[in-house]
Parts: C-alpha cells; sequence; structure tokens
C-alpha cells in the first residue's frame, strides 16, 4: 500500500497567501492581438467592402482590423474619409 505525505511548509503557504491577485494574474493586454483602429470622418455606422469581398463593419465611427491585417490596413489607409487613430 502506498503512502502519500502531503508536505507544505507554512513557509511556503505565507508566501502564496501574501501576495495580490494582480500579481498572479496575467494582465489581459498580454494576450489580446494587436488591433489598428480608424475613425470614420462621414459616417458612425456603415458596412465597408474590401477587394477581397470580405466586410468590415463602422460602429459608433470607428472600425477595428487586426494589425496584420495587410488588405484591411490598405483598404482603410487609401479611403478618403477614414483616419488612423493612434
Amino acid at each position: 500500500m502506498a503512502t502519500v505525505k502531503n508536505d507544505t511548509s507554512s513557509v511556503d503557504e505565507g508566501v502564496r497567501q501574501s501576495k495580490p491577485v494582480a500579481q498572479l494574474a496575467s494582465p489581459p493586454s498580454a494576450f489580446a492581438p494587436a488591433t489598428r483602429t480608424y475613425r470614420d470622418k462621414l459616417y458612425t455606422s456603415r458596412t465597408l467592402i474590401l477587394t477581397d469581398n470580405r466586410t468590415l463593419a463602422v460602429v459608433a465611427g470607428q472600425v477595428t482590423v487586426p494589425a496584420d491585417d495587410t488588405a484591411a490596413l490598405d483598404c482603410l489607409h487609401q479611403h478618403p474619409d477614414l483616419e488612423p487613430l493612434e
């Protein structure tokens, strides 16, 4: 028969309990994909159709795309009614 021993010292428990929760959790932005946001200077709501037939929704005067979506970024950059937000 096997014996199970839980070897947890009180020093380890004290260290674990003294750390604030904020230090234990990683920040949410560490896992969020990079995005680029553009402001629509003319409309607060519309649908943009890209050259590859994908659509982008302008919501509340803004449209956000992944930073690595070169086709969408090219379209947004060339559009006269859109300006990048920094």
